[in-house]
């Protein structure tokens, strides 16, 4: 399947998003790990960042095959890991709080989940008009 401009931009944040994600793990800059898994009011703050980046990555494949749905994941997905960063600074998430560069990492990735909002939307609304000129 041939992606538009707009779903080409959408993979690529989707992309940098991810990084992000993986970025703020115990395998990037994440150094907090005991506190997250000491807390048990914690764990579901946990889930939802791993959902939110699940999701995003499905939507970055599904892209590729079926650009409406992935665009409805991305929007899931992303809306769901700034519920998840909002309550990180807040020190409702996790009772420590974040070092300096999990903070910019959270802010890129807050830019980014803008971003990503914005060209899924756009993605949607292409896919509905296609959707419309094949009936």
């Amino acid at each position: 399947m041939k992606l538009s401009h707009n779903a080409k931009i959408l993979a690529l944040l989707l992309l940098m998003f991810i990084a992000c994600g993986i970025l703020l793990t115990p395998l990037g800059f994440e150094t907090r790990a005991s506190a997250v898994l000491g807390n048990p009011a914690s764990l579901p703050w946990l889930g939802l960042g791993f959902s939110g980046l699940i999701l995003n990555a499905v939507s970055l494949i599904l892209l590729f095959v079926g650009a409406r749905i992935a665009s409805i994941l991305a929007t899931i997905g992303s809306i769901g890991s700034a519920f998840l960063f909002l309550a990180d600074q807040a020190g409702v998430a996790v009772s420590i709080r974040p070092p300096p560069t999990i903070t910019a990492v959270e802010i890129v990735a807050t830019v980014l989940i803008v971003a990503i909002v914005c060209f899924a939307s756009r993605v949607y609304r292409e896919t509905g008009l296609e959707l419309g000129r094949a009936t």
